[in-house]
């Protein structure tokens, strides 16, 4: 019997067809625009103090700064059912960021 040594990165090869999906589309496709816009300011120095929907125009955002200032409308794409998302997404990430924040100001 005689045995053929093979490395185990030879060993088999993948079809290319189970390879469908694209990640980097799955990136575009869930694109959130009050993230984006909490992170601009982030990056500009100042904080999103609170996110508010508009009752009359859904898509539309509000928000108010830590310093009194108030960024808006941003406007948001998507049902309903998107929008609501978008949303908690976006307000969870501020909480993120507001314990992170809470955090390394304890720890100086």
């Amino acid at each position: 019997m005689e045995f053929e040594h093979r490395p185990h990165y030879q060993t088999k090869l993948i079809p290319f067809s189970w390879f469908l999906i694209d990640p980097i589309q799955i990136v575009m496709n869930t694109k959130n625009e009050l993230i984006a816009v909490i992170e601009s300011a982030v990056n500009k120095g100042n904080f999103v103090r609170t996110i508010r929907k508009q009752k009359f125009a859904p898509s539309q955002f509000y928000m108010s700064l830590t310093t009194g200032q108030q960024l808006g409308p941003v406007n948001v794409q998507g049902d309903e059912a998107q929008l609501v998302r978008k949303f908690e997404e976006a307000q969870a990430y501020l909480e993120t960021l507001k314990t992170n924040t809470e955090k390394s100001r304890k720890a100086a």
